[in-house]
């Protein structure tokens, strides 16, 4: 992304991925969004979340749990 001229990288956070059980969040592996962020800082990219609670992701139910 990067070489090809992009500065921003949009990222929806779907909420069903995090909370899959009400009140029960995981953050690890593929769902760490931290380190998503730190990624993309460390390649010079910002990031502009898109966070829930709806995402017009191809997600089940809309991101919702």
């Amino acid at each position: 992304m990067k070489a090809g001229g992009i500065q921003i990288v949009s990222t929806y956070i779907f909420w069903i991925h995090h909370e899959e059980i009400e009140g029960k969040f995981d953050w690890t592996g593929q769902r760490d969004l931290r380190k998503f962020v730190e990624l993309c800082a460390k390649h010079g990219l910002f990031v502009y979340p898109r966070i829930g609670p709806w995402a017009h992701g191809e997600v089940r139910n809309g991101g919702f749990s």
